[in-house]
């Protein structure tokens, strides 16, 4: 009798081996696998943010579409171009020109076939003699 006890003594920590072993086996397939789910989970938390993103660009690429497309951009760029609508006057303002920038002789002004050289560069450095 001692063999068939001895048997069973071996079969049975054999048995509690082979499943102690099948039980860490499935604890590690089931933490890879919660890893991957996480990391799924984030890259899908990614991907839902960039389509967001993306879908709100294109709204905002299609209100200006749909401005551009209407007669007040039109008639914005057209102001911006200096242009009127019809019955209206267009007043354009012109800066006065200052009393500090150099000026060109009288008598070049009057017939500049007399002016030479010598009294043009007079006139830009002291003014008119």
């Amino acid at each position: 009798m001692p063999d068939k006890v001895r048997v069973t003594f071996y079969s049975s920590h054999i048995l509690l081996l082979l499943m102690g072993v099948l039980i860490v086996y499935l604890m590690v397939d089931f933490g890879r696998e919660v890893v991957v789910r996480n990391q799924r989970r984030e890259d899908l938390g990614q991907v839902e943010q960039l389509i967001q993103e993306v879908q709100a660009r294109n709204s905002a690429l299609e209100k200006l579409v749909q401005y551009n497309l209407s007669p007040a951009a039109a008639e914005a760029w057209g102001r911006e171009q200096g242009l009127a609508m019809p019955g209206e006057v267009p007043v354009v303002i012109v800066a006065p020109q200052s009393e500090a920038s150099p000026t060109v002789p009288q008598a070049a002004v009057d017939n500049p076939a007399q002016v030479t050289n010598r009294d043009a560069w007079w006139a830009l450095f002291f003014g008119e003699p």
